[in-house]
């Protein structure tokens, strides 16, 4: 989770951030080669939506999130300027949670919170537990 400086900074300057590059990032067709297509793709920290734009154009289904609901704003505003469908469009935030050993197989919902105190954490333990029972019991 980004420090409050961190989130401070994107909040302040996430319309600039946002402008500071259109294209898709050169390595991301690389990347994409390597996988299925049409394959599912977390995109974590997406920015201004430049690559989840480009990915969801090439097929993939993208869950962009990031952090920062600034940033998440202006990624949302990209996708809808680039024509793509609203049920395609949500942003979220999530928390990516295993026992130990386990691979990444459970992603559990975070919900709006950005900077959890101990009861927020606590509750995000809960639905770890409960999501995992669920699915693997």
């Amino acid at each position: 989770m980004p420090d409050p400086q961190t989130l401070k900074f994107y909040a302040d300057n996430a319309t600039t951030y946002a402008r500071h590059a259109e294209g898709a990032t050169p390595q991301l067709a690389g990347f994409l080669s390597c996988l299925p297509h049409g394959g599912a793709v977390l995109e974590l920290g997406t920015g201004n939506g430049r690559d989840a734009a480009a990915m969801l154009t090439a097929g993939f289904a993208v869950t962009p999130s990031d952090a920062s609901p600034e940033l998440a704003a202006e990624a949302a505003a990209r996708l809808a300027r680039d024509g793509v469908a609203e049920a395609d469009r949500a942003l979220s935030v999530a928390a990516d949670m295993r026992y130990h050993g386990q691979a990444f197989e459970l992603l559990v919902p975070w919900g709006d919170v950005l900077a959890p105190d101990a009861t927020a954490l606590a509750d995000l333990a809960a639905r770890f537990h409960a999501t995992h029972r669920q699915r693997f019991s």
